[in-house]
């Protein structure tokens, strides 16, 4: 690798902390560079002898970037090559990555040297494949080949796996290589788990190597990750989708850089490779590929294929007939929706791609377009974040308070949250951790309010009418008292009788027109009643309690109110 060019700069002298990453990374590249001259020593007698068992020497070039990430305390290269450029203006500091960088240059070529060779020797029909071999788009069979659970030693299929999710992540990955980039690939899977669990993605780490070698690892990552490991005893899918292999795809040198940054700084355990094994034979590095379902893989084709018979009306002016799309052999096809080849088992999947795929079959199986279960995906997050008093802004015009975060009203009268676009409420649930519609209590707690409000009435009425008949009974008496008193000629009851009480009418006419009178009091109320419980929830700002109690519990209100 050539020097980087030097520009005319004022020279000064590096820092402390700039001396201490000058000095790191010149002592990793010098080790590496001893490891790299004895391979070389040892592979210029005879090439296939040294792939097949001294090859395994070139692991330890993780001690070497182990020990310089924890000097440098750095999380990744990437954060090296950022200090990098941040003292670009030092000749020391560009010696150093000028250094570290053609080492791994020259570590790069001569393995893939050492593969040229065994390329070169191995018979004709070593290089050809059993099988048809998969690409993107195409489908796999999930009835074959058997693999053996690891965990419970039985039997079983891919079709198993998949028999419950749309879309199945399978991660491929030999034994006899260490499992650190199988749990960093989980532990960034769990940074998006919520939108994963919705798209009811499954999991399933496929692993070869010797029984014995198999047994172990498996055990040792079982202690990290809760998916199925399953034992490929063929390698089967190696060949089958085509997985690079060769001492350069073994032992590169971004696989030791990532295992021992991994080991050195988030503490991972790096188990090196087993003894006494044949690398000639177990030599491939895997990958990642994500599969949709059979009823998935068939909804696809579908669309696919409507969207192809809609192009070719425009196609056909143009001259440019696009290929139909490809059709599911059987009914235990599965699509291949990703398919990522790793050039080293450091070399992961980009995490967009996989999300991409995922939202894929999940719109499928749904029936869905891709962008309407993005707006789903947005609605559940925005109903996921907690009310905060301090985010709430009180709208004159609303009368109600706005939360910008959830883009919710806050309706002070009922004490819930209002979606005006959806015409929904909702109340906070703490043990759900999220906004729960509320529609159906709203309106329940609305009629209940109405039919309140209505017995409350009746009962105003029918109060009315007893304390109108009491009156009409007590006047009644009077009437009668003061008749027997005139009756008795006695001229002062006569002139009261005369002058104080009103004609009285006959008692079957006043029953009568007293129950006629309820019964039409009664049938009024009953029509406003029905009338008035209304099958929808009430517009925002409706009081669902008397003003003495407007909060239920629970729902504080905001500050201020």
């Amino acid at each position: 690798m050539s020097k980087r060019a030097r520009r005319n700069r004022t020279p000064r002298e590096p820092n402390e902390e700039e001396k201490n990453i000058i000095i790191s990374v010149r002592h990793c590249a010098r080790e590496l560079d001893d490891i790299l001259q004895g391979a070389r020593r040892k592979a210029e007698s005879n090439a296939r002898i040294f792939a097949e068992s001294a090859a395994s020497t070139l692991f330890r070039g993780i001690e070497s970037y182990a020990d310089m990430y924890e000097k440098l305390k750095l999380k990744s290269r990437e954060a090296l090559n950022r200090l990098f450029q941040r003292a670009h203006d030092l000749d020391d500091m560009l010696d150093a990555q000028d250094a570290i960088e053609e080492t791994e240059g020259c570590w790069r070529n001569f393995l893939s040297n050492v593969d040229k060779e065994i390329e070169q020797s191995s018979p004709a029909g070593d290089k050809t494949s059993q099988h048809e071999l998969k690409d993107l788009g195409d489908y796999i069979d999930l009835s074959c080949p058997v693999l053996v659970d690891c965990q419970s030693n039985n039997v079983c299929t891919l079709e198993n796996i998949l028999s419950n999710h749309p879309s199945l992540h399978l991660i491929f990955q030999p034994a006899y290589l260490p499992d650190t980039a199988v749990r960093w690939r989980f532990s960034e899977i769990t940074k998006i788990a919520a939108d994963f669990h919705n798209f009811n993605v499954g999991f399933a780490v496929i692993t070869w190597g010797p029984e014995e070698v198999v047994r172990a690892w498996s055990k040792h990552l079982s202690k990290h990750i809760s998916k199925p490991i399953l034992w490929d005893r063929e390698q089967f899918f190696c060949s089958l989708l085509d997985f690079n292999y060769g001492c350069s795809a073994l032992w590169a040198a971004e696989m030791l850089d990532f295992c021992g940054c991994q080991r050195s700084i988030f503490k991972r355990s790096v188990e090196p490779p087993p003894p006494e094994l044949n690398w000639l034979t177990w030599k491939w590095v895997g990958g990642e590929v994500f599969v949709a379902s059979p009823r998935v893989s068939r909804l696809i084709y579908k669309k696919e294929l409507k969207a192809a018979a809609s192009s070719e009306g425009k196609s056909e002016n143009s001259g440019d007939v696009k290929p139909r799309p490809k059709l599911p052999e059987s009914s235990s096809s599965a699509r291949i929706c990703l398919l990522h080849r790793a050039s080293n088992i450091a070399d992961v999947a980009a995490s967009g791609s996989i999300y991409q795929a995922a939202l894929t079959c999940h719109a499928a199986s749904l029936n869905m377009t891709e962008a309407e279960v993005m707006d789903d995906i947005r609605m559940r997050r925005r109903l996921a974040t907690p009310p905060e008093s301090a985010r709430l802004q009180y709208e004159a015009q609303t009368g109600m308070y706005y939360d910008p975060e959830t883009e919710l009203h806050y309706d002070a009268k009922t004490g819930y949250f209002y979606d005006a676009g959806r015409s929904m409420y909702y109340y906070w649930s703490k043990e759900q951790h999220r906004y729960v519609p509320a529609n159906d209590l709203v309106q329940s707690q609305f009629i209940a309010a109405q039919n309140a409000q209505v017995a409350a009435m009746q009962a105003a009425a029918m109060r009315s009418v007893v304390e109108q008949e009491a009156a009409r009974v007590a006047g009644a008496k009077v009437a009668a008292q003061l008749a027997a008193i005139r009756a008795q000629k006695d001229e002062y009851a006569s002139y009261a009788y005369a002058t104080c009480v009103l004609p009285q009418e006959p008692e079957l006419e006043v029953s009568s027109r007293l129950k006629t009178a309820s019964s039409s009091i009664e049938q009024s109320l009953g029509l406003v009643g029905r009338d008035s419980l209304s099958v929808t929830p009430p517009p925002p700002g409706t009081s669902l309690a008397p003003q003495s109690d407007i909060y239920p519990p629970g729902c504080p209100p905001p500050p201020g109110v």
